[in-house]
């Protein structure tokens, strides 16, 4: 943004409209809507005083100048960016791929980006792919899963629209623990039937879920365990890379995540066969130039974000411990303050049985006629503070989903927590600052309760 806005606010004044006419035709840039020009300053309706209208695209937005200073001229505390350390090393890694002509079908930045998450995961088979979801979709398909695959509402919608689109299959939906927002064991074995075909637990927020009891469940059952562990890169298990567990496993590298390679993601997998049939999907399904064996579709990831991928695992340890930093930032001031209608898993964040990576902080807000989730996470953004509402709406709320025939078992709470939980922002560009300003919000908004 041109600096001399907040300087033209400040000597026009909120009342001054006249002053402020020199904004016009201003363009600025807001966090949802992004890039848009000031295209008049004038008196609102109904006696809402002094309106500045903001054109974005086709799309208008009207602001108080209150509003506008906080949208617009104040910092705005996102929930994520990423960290990357490393462009120079990037642009190198993207001017060799234009060198080479050589800018997707496995080409030898996808060969050398997937040796080395092999290394960083510990892992005898890493498929990068163009995205979580697709990664999920190609599991389904490469493992033949058809009948029911119990999974949770309690996560983002990419997991269960991967299990909508995969012809033969139904979701199965059953309840999460409120110890650590993952899959119910005891709900999931409840709900196996002769019909049951797979078992989908979420590492929801990146805290492992009941690994081990699931774990027992699908041996038991001969099932087979797939994990969508979208937010769960750096994550490990009682020593072991929490992606080597079960079957296989998916990782998100979206721009909200850990690590990033702007869109995309990888399938981890200790089977030879179940990777190579990996592979064969997201190539179309064919072999060679004219063998066709199986109906598969395009699902690779290309040269130039397997070069960020590169540059940015540079970067990955350094983007962990500032992560971390934020979330102790967090449980210290939790810890010495009283804010009865909020939790926190503060157990989770203390667990000796895994190293987490700081993707996310949830907090449960007790719902009152004075304070809930939603009041919370309005006050916050009027302070410039964007926490998320992860997860809603989910599967229960949304009725396009009835069309695709949805089962459910009970889901208490992940009924409940779809409508108390509020994530704070954990980004790794925050100092203590900027920690500082958003937990004095957070107070501030709970004491106006």
């Amino acid at each position: 943004m041109d600096p001399d806005i907040e300087k033209l606010f400040d000597h026009a004044g909120v009342a001054a409209e006249g002053g402020l006419e020199a904004l016009l035709g201003r363009r600025v840039t807001h966090q949802a809507f992004g890039a848009g020009k000031i295209v008049d300053i004038g008196t609102g309706g109904q006696g809402q005083g002094l309106i500045v209208r903001v054109q974005f695209g086709e799309v208008g937005k009207e602001f108080s100048p209150d509003e506008f200073r906080r949208q617009f001229l104040r910092k705005q505390y996102v929930m994520n960016q990423p960290l990357i350390s490393n462009v120079e090393g990037f642009v190198s890694r993207v001017k060799d791929a234009f060198e080479r002509k050589w800018l997707t079908n496995f080409g030898h930045l996808h060969e050398e980006f997937s040796d080395a998450l092999r290394d960083e995961l510990d892992a005898p088979y890493v498929l990068p792919v163009t995205n979580a979801t697709f990664g999920l979709l190609t599991l389904l398909n490469a493992m033949e899963i058809r009948g029911e695959v119990i999974t949770v509402p309690f996560t983002f919608p990419a997991t269960y629209h991967a299990l909508f689109h995969v012809a033969g299959v139904t979701p199965v939906f059953v309840d999460v623990s409120e110890r650590n927002f993952g899959m119910d064991a005891e709900a999931a074995a409840e709900a196996i039937t002769e019909n049951t075909a797979a078992i989908l637990p979420v590492h929801v927020y990146g805290f492992p879920c009941d690994v081990d009891r699931l774990a027992s469940l699908a041996r038991e059952r001969n099932l087979p365990l797939i994990f969508d562990a979208a937010p769960c890169f750096g994550v490990k298990y009682k020593g072991t890379t929490i992606t080597n567990l079960g079957d296989a496993s998916v990782l998100s590298f979206h721009a909200t995540k850990v690590f990033t390679t702007a869109e995309g993601g990888a399938i981890v997998c200790r089977d030879r066969e179940l990777y190579e049939r990996c592979k064969l999907f997201i190539n179309f399904g064919i072999q060679g130039e004219q063998t066709v064996e199986m109906v598969g579709l395009n699902g690779k990831m290309d040269e130039l974000r397997c070069a960020l991928g590169l540059a940015n695992l540079e970067g990955v340890d350094l983007a962990l411990k500032r992560r971390r930093r934020v979330v102790e930032y967090y449980l210290e001031f939790f810890s010495r303050s009283d804010f009865p209608a909020i939790s926190y898993p503060q157990d989770l964040y203390q667990s000796q049985d895994h190293e987490l990576n700081y993707s996310y902080f949830p907090v449960v807000v007790e719902a009152s006629k004075e304070m809930d989730r939603d009041i919370l996470y309005k006050r916050l953004r009027e302070k410039g503070v964007f926490a998320r509402t992860y997860y809603y709406p989910t599967v229960i709320d949304s009725p396009i989903y009835e069309d695709y025939h949805p089962q459910y078992a009970e889901l208490p709470v992940a009924e409940k927590l779809s409508k108390n939980v509020l994530c704070l922002p954990v980004n790794p560009n925050f100092d203590e600052t900027d920690c500082e300003y958003i937990v004095e919000a957070l107070a501030d908004s709970m004491g106006s309760a």
